[in-house]
């Protein structure tokens, strides 16, 4: 059984370089000088899960409100596929109190490269199967495209783009924000 831990600055930062970097593209990969200061106010979480005292998965979640975004999730690569990754969304879902919503941003897929692509399909399908529902939204963060996919609470469209952008917007300076950070509808052009 899978047990979550939340971890201190220490551990965080450990993860962060020993896994965080290698299991995510460098564009999508924050400094970690944003998570550490919205960790001292107390808005950013990391969790560890653990098997048999082994680290399997993490998450690094930033909470504004009853929000919730799922800023990285990963499970360790000899991990793969034995099902640890939907144990730890589980784990997640189990955690919310009522009104509470986690935003998923899923990579849109990649249309000039097909092992990308099949990725990208893959990662969007897991979120689906273990119960994340569409936000009817789309983002870019830093010039990095994104589906937006909600668990808990369902949030869609502008209440879901008003979730995504207090949260960006709590972690982010002005400046950064705007220039880096845009949020579309589904039904706008």
């Amino acid at each position: 059984m899978i047990e979550q831990r939340l971890l201190d600055g220490i551990m965080s930062r450990q993860i962060y370089e020993w896994h965080l970097v290698n299991h995510f593209p460098p564009d999508e990969v924050k400094p970690y000088a944003i998570m550490e200061k919205c960790m001292e106010e107390g808005r950013y979480f990391v969790h560890g899960y653990y098997e048999e005292g082994r680290i399997v998965g993490y998450t690094f979640l930033l909470k504004e409100g009853k929000d919730y975004l799922l800023d990285y999730f990963a499970v360790l690569e000899e991990m793969r596929g034995l099902g640890k990754g939907s144990e730890i969304l589980d784990i997640l879902k189990a955690s919310l109190k009522e009104g509470e919503t986690i935003y998923i941003e899923t990579e849109l897929p990649d249309p000039d490269e097909p092992e990308i692509r099949a990725v990208q399909f893959k990662r969007i399908q897991f979120y689906i199967r273990n119960g994340a529902q569409g936000a009817g939204l789309m983002d870019s963060a830093f010039g990095v495209p994104y589906r937006v996919f909600t668990l808990g609470e369902k949030k869609y469209g502008e209440k879901a783009r008003e979730g995504m952008v207090n949260l960006y917007q709590s972690m982010l300076s002005k400046e950064m924000y705007e220039k880096n950070v845009w949020f579309k509808l589904d039904c706008e052009n």
